[in-house]
Parts: C-alpha cells; structure tokens; sequence
C-alpha cells in the first residue's frame, strides 16, 4: 500500500481498528492477533481491497 494519501492511510488504520476490535481476544495485542488470524483471513472477511 505504498503511496497512499493521508485520508487513505487514515481509513486503512481505522479499518483495521475496527476489525481488531471486532474479533480481538481480550487481552490480546494488535501485534499479536495479526500473527494469529492472517492477512488472508483479514483480506477474506473483505476488509483490505489490494488497491485504494
């Protein structure tokens, strides 16, 4: 996601965020539910489009 905008940048971290929120153990960092679930499963759930 290179060259992204700063709006861009803002609702990708917002989404991400959210779905952290969404589906992250109590307790868990973000660092750790990534490693966890994968982007493909982040991708599958149609959170992150390839391109903005």
């Amino acid at each position: 996601m290179k060259g992204l905008s700063e709006k861009q940048a803002y609702i990708v971290v917002k989404t991400i965020l959210e779905y952290y929120n969404e589906h992250g153990q109590m307790g868990e960092k973000l660092g750790e539910f990534i490693d966890r679930i994968k982007i493909d499963k982040f991708r599958k759930d149609g959170k992150v489009r390839t391109s903005l």
